[in-house]
């Protein structure tokens, strides 16, 4: 995917007029470190970043890895892609903007007569903004090129997390916790409705949000506040590795994510300006995205108290 965007990258700037007109339509904020935005969202936004330590999908890569080597390697070569995709996807969507706001002379089928109209649409939704680009800059060729590597990441993650899911409800749940003696049919059997579950919640979940980044926030937040403590804890303290520590600290901070973005989607209010939901919380506005400043906390002291009930269990 990554290739396909450098590929496009140069159409996307030739279609707006370069960087220098970049920099003249778009306003100071978009320039600036930290943007817009306040330095609670940017700390939120960064941590995100941390459910790469808790995805399964992560643990059984390098669980299957056939060296550390190899794994130190990947790694290393994966944070220059990484970073590469993310300033191409930053600057594509910055090009989008400017798109809606540079004009060019085309001819009205009606009258004949040349009329300006800008190169995108400004009422574009921001979450199209990147596939509305490609559109208007690429060459067919290449726009079929484009959406085809578009198609096929979204395919290969969408059933590698699907099969994880369906994974986790077959080993983690149904074999350990109802049926110890299940057969490998019946585990076959139990992936795939948990394949089948998972899509189902993912759908839910994808029209219960506005935009992208408030989805993208929700499922980290959920993935951060259920397992980044037990983890981390339990790989890197021995002691610590208590079935009921696991088992409140992953509870409590999943229905904590759960119930408080339920209760904020509910009762607040979507702020067209910040593109999320905010209620008032004694005086002071609480965004949606702020609910890991609750949740996470909540995770270790479930954790503690765990630790401290189960000093007897089973580590």
């Amino acid at each position: 995917m990554c290739v396909v965007l450098a590929m496009a990258f140069p159409f996307a700037m030739n279609l707006i007029g370069g960087f220098d007109i970049m920099i003249e339509k778009l306003e100071p904020s978009y320039f600036d470190s930290m943007g817009d935005l306040s330095i609670w969202l940017i700390i939120i936004y960064a941590s995100t970043g941390l459910s790469i330590l808790v995805e399964p999908a992560f643990y059984q890569r390098v669980f299957a890895a056939k060296s550390y080597k190899n794994i130190r390697n990947a790694l290393i070569i994966g944070i220059f892609i990484w970073g590469s995709y993310d300033w191409i996807i930053t600057i594509l969507a910055m090009a989008a903007k400017t798109g809606t706001l540079v004009g060019k002379t085309i001819i009205d089928p009606g009258t004949g007569e040349l009329i300006q109209k800008t190169i995108i649409d400004p009422g574009v939704a921001p979450d199209a903004a990147l596939l509305t680009v490609m559109v208007a800059a690429l060459p067919a060729g290449a726009l079929g090129l484009f959406m085809a590597g578009v198609l096929s990441t979204e395919m290969s993650t969408l059933d590698s997390y699907c099969l994880v899911a369906g994974g986790n409800v077959a080993y983690d749940i149904y074999k350990p916790a109802i049926k110890p003696d299940a057969t490998d049919q019946e585990l076959i059997k139990t992936t795939r409705y948990g394949i089948l579950l998972s899509w189902v919640l993912g759908f839910a979940m994808a029209v219960s949000f506005e935009q992208m980044l408030g989805l993208w926030v929700f499922m980290a937040s959920i993935l951060i506040s259920s397992v980044l403590v037990p983890i981390l804890l339990g790989l890197y303290v021995p002691k610590f590795r208590k079935p009921l520590a696991g088992f409140l600290s992953a509870g409590l901070g999943l229905s904590s994510t759960v119930i408080l973005n339920v209760y904020i989607m509910m009762n607040g209010t979507f702020d067209l300006e910040e593109e999320t939901y905010i209620v008032q919380w004694l005086g002071i506005d609480f965004l949606q995205e702020f609910v890991m400043y609750i949740t996470v906390p909540i995770s270790l002291i479930g954790f503690f108290i765990g630790l401290a009930l189960d000093k007897g269990g089973r580590s």
